[in-house]
């Protein structure tokens, strides 16, 4: 590991994207410590069963592989985290809201038979590449959302991703497990002090309830703690924290993170007729939103992450991924603003 100044390192990783070879530079929540793993080569290496020490990229379904960055080359350094949050941008009037509409009314046509508990739908929005270098959007990144995850993703065989995803899929410590279900959303209005519909409160308990019953096999015992409202960005969330204990002499990882992956608060429930459902009406490809990522280090510690709050950068474009929560009780017009207000989060850092 080396230890270089913030502009140091941004010069270092700027010379490896001139090089087109793979690299990852991120930071955790709540920390102004970066990190970066930097590959030697430029082959796409698969992440296979989380026993090797690297960064792992998923995607949301098996249609594209999933991708490890090895610690060829490890950097780290501070940056100023006194530096003042981004301003939200005013809320993006788009004027074609019918096909994501549609595909809401399609969702609660299932939903009303039974065919499905609940379905996350989403879109794509696609923006002109602002003229910011990749480096400068994450450092927009690192100052506007200090409580995400906040990473740049880069491989030649792959493409960039960039984002700031308040959603953990799993931390690893000691033999413990925690991770969290996360779900509902409205606008962040300066207080944490706020009321929540009945809507978001059991799409909250679905997801709760849908993680520990996955979970229970592979592990000692799980426990769900107490529900809280978090900010994420300019939006909040209902949050309920879970921590598990693996069974001694049992390393169950990859095992715990195919029951989790895709968590019902991308997907939906029952999760395999809601990825269906996704893969066959959405109408477009996720590649690696909602998957997961994160820095793995077999028998230290291990941190995933949900890919959220994300977009991918391709050419003179950004794409922008937003999607929602679809349950019985949901209004197919107030989905499709809570998905523009979404968009704000990347859109102000662009």
């Amino acid at each position: 590991m080396t230890t270089l100044t913030t502009a140091k390192l941004f010069d270092t990783l700027t010379s490896v994207w001139k090089e087109d070879r793979p690299f990852v530079v991120y930071t955790f929540p709540g920390q102004n410590e970066v990190h970066a793993c930097v590959q030697h080569t430029k082959a796409v290496i698969p992440s296979g069963s989380l026993d090797r020490k690297g960064f792992v990229f998923e995607p949301f379904h098996e249609g594209h592989p999933g991708v490890l960055i090895p610690s060829d080359e490890e950097y780290t350094a501070l940056y100023d985290p006194e530096s003042p949050e981004l301003k939200p941008v005013a809320v993006l009037k788009e004027d074609r809201p019918e096909g994501h509409i549609n595909l809401i009314r399609r969702a609660l046509e299932a939903l009303r038979t039974g065919v499905l508990e609940k379905v996350v739908l989403s879109r794509r929005i696609t923006l002109p590449d602002p003229g910011k270098a990749p480096f400068e959007v994450f450092q927009n990144l690192l100052q506007g959302y200090p409580g995400a995850f906040r990473y740049l993703w880069h491989h030649p065989g792959v493409g960039t991703w960039l984002g700031a995803t308040p959603e953990t899929l799993l931390r690893v410590r000691n033999g413990e497990v925690q991770t969290m279900s996360l779900a509902g959303t409205q606008p962040y209005k300066g207080t944490l002090e706020v009321e929540w519909g009945a809507k978001e409160k059991e799409e909250q308990a679905m997801v709760t309830r849908s993680i520990l019953e996955n979970m229970a096999p592979h592990v000692a015992e799980v426990t769900a703690g107490n529900t809280s409202t978090v900010k994420a960005g300019n939006l909040l969330h209902l949050l309920t924290p879970i921590r598990a204990t693996l069974r001694a002499g049992e390393s169950p990882l990859v095992n715990i993170v195919k029951v989790l992956h895709p968590t019902p608060a991308v997907c939906g429930l029952p999760r395999e007729t809601a990825k269906a459902f996704i893969l066959d009406h959405e109408g477009y490809d996720r590649k690696y939103y909602t998957g997961y990522l994160g820095p793995v280090d077999p028998g230290y510690r291990t941190d995933l992450f949900v890919n959220l709050r994300c977009m991918e950068m391709s050419g003179m474009q950004y794409h922008l991924y937003v999607g929602g929560g679809i349950t019985r009780d949901s209004d197919p017009q107030a989905e499709w603003e809570e998905t523009v207000n979404k968009s704000a989060t990347m859109r102000s850092v662009l």
